[in-house]
C-alpha cells in the first residue's frame, strides 16, 4: 500500500486498488481510543468496553504503532478530528503515512460496500466471523497469541475488527508473515448508528491542514478576521471571531485612550501642618548657628 497523506479519498483508493491487486500489506489504525489507551488513561468505548490505566496491553499498543517495516502501514488521527492526539502521534512516527479514519467520514459509504465485496478472512466478536473473539477480550489480561498462530495460516486478506487488539495482531502477525493483507477494519460493516461517521458530518473529508479540511456543517474552528483602520508598521493583534453561537456572554469593548497629563495641586501654607520640635532641640540649633 503506498502511504497517502494529501487526498482522503485517496487513501482510501490506494487500499482498495491494493486488495483487488492480491498485494499483500499491512494497515493499523491508531484513533481516539488508541492515542488515550498509550498514554496510560481511561477508556471507555462506546460499545460498551473500557480499559483503565495504564492497560495491560499498552505497552504491545506502542510497538505496533512503533514499528516500521516494509509494507506495514500506520493511519493515524488528522488534525481536524484531533489537533492533540495527531501532533502526538507525529512524535512517535517517522513521518504520516496514511489517515487513521480512512474507513469513516465521507470515504464510509464507499468503504462499507466495496470492502463487502472482498473475499476475506474476518475476525471479529460478531457472530459470523471466520474468527470470533470475545467482545471483552481486551477488558483483562487475556492471551492472544493463539490467534496470531492461526493468522499465520490463513491464505486470503484478513480484515480484522476487534478494537485495539486488531493493531496487536496485525504487528505480531506481520513480524511473521507477510504474503497477505491484514487490515484494521474496525466498525466499517457495523451498521448500529453510533458507528455511523458523525464528527464534521458524513460528507467530511479528513486533511493534515485544518484549512484544508471539507465539511457539509459548519465548522467550530473559529476565524480569524484582522482589522485595522490605519497602516501601522506593527502587526494588529487578530480579532478571533467564533463562527457558532456561544454560551459565554460577549466580553466588554475596552477602548484604549491617550494618558492625560494632570498637573499637581498646589497647597497653601498655612495648611501644611508643622513639627514642633522640643525646646532643648531649638537652643541647640540656634548655638549653632551663632558666628
Amino acid at each position: 500500500m503506498s502511504p497517502v497523506t494529501h487526498d482522503f479519498s485517496g487513501a482510501l483508493d490506494s487500499v482498495l486498488a491494493d486488495l483487488k491487486a492480491g498485494r499483500p500489506f499491512a494497515l493499523g489504525r491508531f484513533n481516539d481510543g488508541e492515542y488515550k489507551i498509550c498514554r496510560g488513561q481511561r477508556y471507555t468505548a462506546v460499545d460498551g468496553w473500557r480499559v483503565g490505566r495504564n492497560a495491560w496491553f499498552k505497552d504491545a499498543l506502542l510497538d505496533a504503532l512503533t514499528y516500521s517495516a516494509a509494507g506495514y502501514v500506520v493511519g493515524v488521527t488528522a488534525p481536524c478530528c484531533g489537533v492533540r492526539a495527531s501532533q502526538w502521534y507525529d512524535k512517535q512516527r517517522q513521518g504520516r503515512q496514511t489517515f487513521g479514519t480512512v474507513f469513516s467520514h465521507a470515504n464510509y459509504p464507499r468503504a462499507h460496500d466495496e470492502l463487502a465485496q472482498v473475499d476475506a478472512f474476518r475476525v471479529s466478536s460478531a457472530e459470523g466471523a471466520d474468527l470470533q473473539l470475545p467482545a471483552n477480550c481486551i477488558t483483562s489480561a487475556w492471551d492472544y497469541t493463539w490467534v496470531v498462530d492461526a493468522l499465520t495460516e490463513v491464505t486470503k486478506p484478513v480484515f480484522l475488527s476487534v478494537g485495539p487488539l486488531a493493531n496487536i495482531l496485525i504487528h505480531e502477525t506481520w513480524k511473521r508473515r507477510q504474503d497477505v493483507a491484514l487490515v484494521d477494519v474496525g466498525a466499517v460493516f457495523d451498521d448500529r448508528e453510533y458507528q455511523r461517521p458523525k464528527q464534521g458530518g458524513p460528507n467530511h473529508s479528513c486533511a493534515w491542514v485544518l484549512g484544508d479540511a471539507v465539511s457539509e456543517t459548519p465548522s467550530a474552528r473559529p476565524t480569524t478576521v484582522v482589522v485595522s483602520e490605519t497602516p501601522s508598521s506593527r502587526p494588529t493583534s487578530p480579532i478571533v471571531v467564533s463562527e457558532t453561537p456561544s454560551s459565554r456572554p460577549p466580553s466588554p469593548i475596552v477602548v484604549a485612550t491617550s494618558p492625560v497629563a494632570v498637573a499637581p495641586t498646589a497647597v497653601p501654607a498655612e495648611e501644611i501642618p508643622r513639627r514642633e520640635l522640643p525646646r532643648d532641640r531649638v537652643l541647640r540649633s540656634r548655638r549653632q548657628r551663632k558666628p
